[in-house]
């Protein structure tokens, strides 16, 4: 029976060649990812025989077979997929797929705007909910509206973190396109 092991990794937002590098040298210990779990922050690794092999991260929000058939022709597997992060590996020979910096960006925009919306909202409610625990007298109300008010904020972190990083890897990639 195969031993597995689940480890915390870098989001893929945050640091993409972090998790590539951290999945490669696990590779050479013996353990490949079996499953992505929660955006690539978790994997479920499976104990192999230790072998050298390269891991790529793509996304695509709808995936078809075609995709799918355009890495299999380059040489690269699909090693799971996770809403649209989808992570692939080769053997060490095979050459390393270049990023399309458009289409990169292109969906950094698409996700930062969806996550910006959503933020403004709960921005909005936060606001309201706070200014009604400041100016409402009755202590039960008070109490739920506290309670509301630390469940919008971390609504609020929780998308407006990743929004901030979607706009600073789209102002980094544009600094490199420029360079």
């Amino acid at each position: 029976m195969k031993r597995i092991k689940f480890i915390i990794s870098n989001p893929f937002i945050f640091a993409e060649n972090r998790s590539v590098d951290k999945l490669e040298s696990l590779a050479k210990e013996g353990w490949q990812v079996k499953k992505i779990m929660l955006g690539g922050l978790v994997y479920i690794l499976e104990e192999v025989e230790p072998t050298t092999i390269r891991y790529h991260f793509d996304s695509h929000p709808n995936p078809t077979n075609d995709y799918y058939h355009a890495f299999e022709i380059a040489g690269w597997k699909l090693a799971d997929t996770t809403n649209s992060l989808h992570l692939f590996y080769a053997p060490a020979g095979v050459a390393r797929l270049e990023r399309n910096p458009e289409k990169l960006q292109s969906r950094f925009h698409k996700e930062s705007s969806y996550l910006g919306k959503y933020s403004i909202g709960i921005f909005i409610a936060l606001f309201f909910v706070f200014l009604g625990s400041v100016y409402i007298e009755w202590n039960i109300v008070r109490n739920m509206l506290i309670g509301v008010l630390s469940i919008l904020f971390i609504g609020f972190a929780v998308t407006f973190t990743p929004y901030a990083i979607y706009k600073w890897r789209m102002q980094k990639l544009r600094n490199t396109d420029t360079n």
